[in-house]
């Protein structure tokens, strides 16, 4: 049903937008692990970012990979908590603490 709204919905003309269409629960664990490294300010989570964001890549849209990539790798952990309770909620996904 949500991939019938989603093929209904105009797609951005940059492609932005457009998620893979993996199967969210394949990125439960490592957004979790990735949530816990960045609730606790460890330094780590840039590390873990780019070893996870290829497996991200096949769930995540192209948009919200680079959010989390920059922010994370940026070391603004507020700002990529946010956008991962936003990627969370829209997977529908418990990773700890929603």
């Amino acid at each position: 049903m949500i991939k019938s709204i989603m093929t209904s919905l105009p797609a951005e003309a940059d492609g932005s937008s457009q998620a893979p269409g993996g199967d969210p629960d394949a990125v439960a664990a490592p957004l979790a692990r990735l949530k816990q490294l960045l609730e606790t300010d460890d330094g780590e989570a840039a590390d873990f970012m780019i070893e996870v964001k290829p497996q991200l890549a096949g769930v995540l849209t192209p948009a919200e990979v680079k959010a989390l990539t920059d922010q994370v790798g940026n070391f603004e952990f507020e700002a990529a908590l946010k956008c991962l309770s936003g990627i969370a909620s829209r997977l529908s996904l418990d990773i700890g603490g929603q």
